[in-house]
């Protein structure tokens, strides 16, 4: 079975949706190739229903449009077929045999929109910018719906093993510590080994800790609060682990006080956590940018946005793991230098405060964090 790309719209910004166009007339073929392909689609044909089953299973099409008379197979039994293949894609029919029958069995099983010939370019192009767009908010809601199960997922297995895990923990700490006095001071491999385990005790304590920030779903304490000033501690919290690894820190913040609506201790922690994710990402040393502004043009509902930028000149995150970076437990540190949850926990703060935060990254060039809070 061909299963769905959903990362046709997410793998190249730049990538342009493609639609197959299934009618035996040549002429239609020809005019949606000649009205449509050199704009801001990849238009496929094909010349009958057999001929597009054959090509929806070669390719994930973003989008169908098909006669429902065609020779061999008939459109209704097309999309059938195509839709079980594909549950993902969306499929416009045009027919120059409308009836009210046809038109409701095509919509009950999946078609966006039924058109008759002769139809008029205008309307089929409001059409297919439609039902793309349907299809984009489609796969959002289902990465989220994703997103959320994983959470979940993680909460309840950081509720059910913490405390089994972190009493053994203390107890050979503890039986550690008893070795270290007791040792003549002469056995240095034996203490090497001794911090070695003292060290994977405590990350595997951190871990847990971790676990259970992720899994807490306390209630916000929202109050009005000035991002800037927020920024401002967040920035001298991460400054003296940027200075060990020789990293500058600059800031670019409006002058004139800026009032959101939040959690103060956890919008600080999450910014805190993408400083430090930054710091890490330069080993070597480099630069970290925050600059904040007021997106005067943009609003959601009728609230202002307050955009934040976190960016680095770090080694970059390759593009085929960009998408997975705010998942639990992933990360792109060497192991053992990180537990793969601190941006889990950034997405889930800004996410409760109904703010949006995305990431863009170059390899070899660096990483840039983007987050929009709703502004006062």
């Amino acid at each position: 079975m061909q299963k769905f790309n959903k990362n046709i719209f997410t793998k190249n910004p730049v990538e342009k949706p493609s639609i197959l166009v299934a009618d035996d007339d040549k002429i239609i073929r020809q005019l949606f190739k000649r009205a449509f392909g050199e704009k801001n689609y990849n238009i496929y044909t094909a010349k009958d229903g057999y001929a597009a089953l054959r090509k929806a299973k070669e390719k994930p099409f973003n989008l169908l449009i098909m006669d429902l008379k065609m020779p061999g197979i008939n459109g209704v039994d097309v999309l059938e077929e195509v839709k079980k293949n594909n549950p993902h894609i969306e499929v416009i029919i045009i027919t120059g045999y409308p009836t009210v029958e046809l038109a409701v069995e095509a919509i009950k099983m999946g078609a966006f929109d039924f058109i008759s010939k002769p139809f008029d370019i205008k309307r089929i192009s409001f059409a297919i910018s439609s039902c793309l767009e349907k299809q984009k908010l489609n796969i959002k809601k289902q990465n989220r719906l994703i997103q959320i199960e994983k959470m979940a997922a993680v909460g309840k297995l950081a509720s059910g093993i913490a405390h089994e895990i972190r009493n053994p923990l203390a107890i050979i700490l503890k039986g550690v510590e008893l070795l270290e006095v007791n040792l003549s001071g002469e056995d240095g491999a034996t203490k090497e080994y001794i911090e070695k385990i003292k060290w994977n005790v405590e990350r595997a304590n951190n871990i847990i800790v971790e676990l259970l920030n992720f899994s807490r779903t306390s209630e916000l304490k929202q109050q009005p609060l000035n991002i800037c000033k927020l920024l401002d501690e967040a920035v001298d919290l991460a400054r003296n682990q940027a200075n060990l690894n020789n990293v500058t820190m600059s800031k670019d913040l409006p002058k004139k006080e800026v009032r959101i609506k939040g959690d103060y201790n956890l919008l600080r922690q999450a910014f805190f956590n993408l400083f430090i994710n930054a710091v890490d990402a330069m080993p070597k040393g480099g630069k970290l940018w925050i600059r904040a502004c007021r997106e005067k043009e943009s609003r959601i509902g009728k609230s202002k946005v307050m955009v934040v930028e976190v960016e680095d000149t770090g080694k970059g995150i390759p593009h085929d793991e960009l998408s997975k970076i705010f998942d639990p437990f992933f990360t792109t540190k060497q192991p053992g230098k990180g537990t793969g949850l601190g941006l889990s926990i950034v997405h889930l703060i800004f996410e409760r405060h109904k703010a949006t935060i995305k990431a863009e990254s170059q390899q070899g060039k660096g990483t840039k964090f983007i987050i929009r809070l709703l502004a006062s």
